[in-house]
């Protein structure tokens, strides 16, 4: 079992390197074809596609990852029964709602975004929101079928990787909009095919047995998945931020604004990962009531987090302005906002794996309500902060919600489960003098890339370090009543 969960880790974790690697690569190739006004139109309809389909889906691709296993457990024969449910529905359900999308496009761009330009390519929505659904859903079922590494060559690799290929061959003599949504949307059809052939070479050949009960079960829990969805979406991806701000600041702007919230995610997906690679071991370690098991894995993984997600918001922080200045000049206006957004996403990553174990353990109207709270705190704040401050306000807003959720959820995790984080208060010490000592490089040398090299060194090495001595002598006393 520990040899599975360190190889779909690494799946995941490479795939997602993979995925970003190459989004990267065509973002950048995006940005500079489209222009910033271009990108805030891209990114729009992108991100209202995303937030239709998380309503359209109901929920049902994390309920498929925590109920499959159970079903495995029970009735091994009806998995494929109820796959092909969720499957067909995710097809059917897509569909229409891109024709509403559709219908209602006048609304979105001039109201939702104020984007005009937007209301012309929205049509894209009846095509872009089913292959999204079924893609979702079939991802869904894979996590619950415990197979993240066909999971990942389905989605990071096949997906990120035809994205790639596609932008650079279709925008060889310059990329238009019409080339940028055929790029995306071919991409996710392609990892919506291969989720669908993967799907049912796992659950295999058989009889079609009922499933009414299953499908009964499936949609209960998904209800508060849907809205657990929802809302994470809402705080975690940029579509609020670019709603609020489109009313405050230029289209080029909004589209600055958007790939800053893009880069500053990425420290986001280091949770993801065990996140996405966990839930089904923490919902059978719920199932067979082993709590033991359940602890020693969260306390574990969360400590691999907390370290791989200093490093890389540290190197972040630093870099942040290359990476902007290789998009184009017309982006550096959002270094301050990427950096600004930061501390949210470190918080998050220094607070442990949370929320699987509250879905795991039954708490899902817990995680609702947690993070229903962090949403409205983030609309609040935006509201609040745009009109004053622009992109820096949104940034701060969007930060604070993340960091408030991380605090919440880490609270409400060790009073209701009892798990506990692993590192220690002298870990945290090396973070501080780490970035300290590269902020005084900074300052001294003008180097960002001196700075960084220095932040991953000190903290790298002083973080081994302690842990090492804490290993030899007496172990850290938990998370020090955290």
């Amino acid at each position: 079992m520990e040899t599975s969960r360190r190889r779909q880790i690494l799946h995941t974790g490479v795939g997602m390197a993979v995925l970003q690697g190459c989004t990267f690569v065509a973002s950048l190739r995006v940005a500079s074809g489209l222009g910033a006004a271009g990108q805030a139109r891209f990114q729009a309809l992108v991100s209202c596609c995303m937030l239709a389909t998380l309503l359209a889906k109901l929920g049902l691709d994390e309920a498929l990852a925590y109920t499959v296993p159970r079903v495995q457990r029970d009735h091994p024969e009806r998995v494929r029964g109820l796959v092909a449910y969720a499957l067909g529905f995710a097809a059917v359900i897509g569909t229409a709602v891109g024709f509403a999308i559709d219908g209602a496009r006048e609304f979105i761009a001039g109201s939702l975004f104020s984007i005009t330009a937007l209301a012309k390519d929205l049509w894209l929505a009846t095509v872009l929101t089913p292959v999204l659904l079924v893609l979702l859903i079939g991802l869904g079922a894979l996590r619950g079928l415990a197979r993240s590494d066909l999971r990942a060559y389905a989605y990071y690799y096949a997906v990120g990787l035809s994205f790639l290929v596609l932008v650079l061959v279709l925008g060889g003599d310059g990329l238009v909009q019409g080339e940028a949504y055929a790029a995306r949307i071919l991409s996710f059809a392609l990892g919506a095919t291969l989720c669908v052939a993967f799907v049912f070479c796992v659950v295999g050949r058989g009889p079609w047995t009922p499933v009414a009960r299953e499908v009964r079960a499936l949609h209960s829990s998904a209800g508060w998945m849907l809205a657990v969805g929802v809302f994470q979406y809402m705080v975690e991806q940029p579509l609020v931020d670019l709603m609020i701000l489109s009313h405050h600041v230029s289209d080029a702007e909004v589209g600055a604004y958007s790939v800053a919230a893009k880069f500053a995610a990425l420290p986001g997906l280091i949770p993801a990962v065990f996140v996405i690679v966990m839930a089904p071991y923490f919902a059978r370690h719920a199932a067979a009531g082993d709590s033991d098991a359940r602890d020693r894995a969260y306390s574990r993984m969360s400590l691999y987090i907390a370290h791989l997600s200093i490093i890389a918001c540290g190197l972040l922080f630093f870099t942040g302005d290359y990476l902007l200045v290789l998009i184009g000049r017309e982006y550096t206006v959002a270094g301050d906002w990427l950096r600004a957004l930061l501390p949210g996403y470190l918080l998050a990553g220094l607070l442990g794996i949370n929320s699987p174990v509250l879905l795991a353990s039954g708490k899902a109207r817990v995680e609702l309500v947690l993070i229903a709270s962090a949403a409205i705190v983030m609309a609040a704040l935006g509201l609040l902060l745009t009109p004053r401050l622009g992109g820096i306000g949104m940034a701060a807003a969007t930060a604070t919600a993340v960091g408030f959720l991380a605090l919440i959820r880490r609270f409400v995790c060790r009073r209701i489960v009892g798990a506990r984080l692993l590192w220690s208060w002298p870990e945290l010490g090396v973070l501080v003098i780490a970035a300290c000592l590269a902020i005084a490089v900074r300052e001294w040398s003008y180097s960002d890339a001196a700075a960084a090299v220095v932040f991953l060194i000190t903290y790298g090495g002083g973080a081994a370090l302690v842990r090492r001595r804490a290993q030899n002598g007496a172990r850290p006393t938990g998370d020090g009543g955290r």
